[in-house]
């Protein structure tokens, strides 16, 4: 990832201010560009996420899945745990969700501290398991694998006992991928 190297920490200091007098007039793209940007950059300023996170809320029903991913992933970078903005995304209907755009998600809200056994995060992470099993196919390895390790480090499995279904369905496609790549190493060989 970038960093804002120490020549560039005054000047996008001397802008914070600016861009947080024109968040009321933002538009949800420019919301969640200025907040990846903050997060690929690590600029910390409290006073503007805060803004870009109060903001992002009043329209949250409005943006897209890959506006609502990015903006978790952004909050997930920076460590910004806003209770309110944490509640409204444990709701977001997933439904529209691709599988890149599900695994950089759950990858977020995994990455806040979310954890299965508390009753949200148990909701959330099972609509994010029931949606994988309907995915699966459309992962692609590095979904794999964010995948796995969200749902570990969320602690989340099913109560019901037997084979967790999304692990199930990660694994398949893990020796999908496997599979593939043999193919073509030995395609490659030949």
């Amino acid at each position: 990832m970038a960093e804002a190297s120490a020549i560039h920490m005054p000047f996008l200091k001397t802008l914070a201010p600016f861009a947080r007098s024109r968040l009321p007039e933002a538009n949800v793209q420019e919301m969640t560009q200025l907040a990846w940007a903050m997060a690929t950059l690590e600029f910390h300023d409290e006073a503007l996420l805060d803004a870009l996170l109060t903001s992002s809320l009043k329209s949250l029903d409005t943006f897209s899945p890959a506006q609502l991913a990015g903006l978790a992933w952004s909050c997930a970078r920076l460590i910004k745990k806003n209770s309110l903005l944490l509640d409204a995304l444990l709701h977001v209907d997933l439904a529209p969700f691709d599988a890149q755009q599900l695994a950089l998600f759950a990858w977020a809200l995994a990455r806040l501290g979310l954890r299965g056994a508390a009753s949200a995060g148990e909701s959330a992470f099972g609509r994010i398991a029931t949606k994988v099993v309907e995915l699966h196919a459309e992962l692609r390895p590095q979904s794999v694998s964010n995948l796995a390790w969200c749902f570990a480090a969320a602690a989340y499995s099913t109560r019901a006992g037997g084979e967790p279904e999304h692990l199930l369905a990660l694994a398949a496609q893990a020796q999908q991928h496997v599979a593939e790549l043999e193919a073509q190493h030995v395609a490659n060989r030949a």
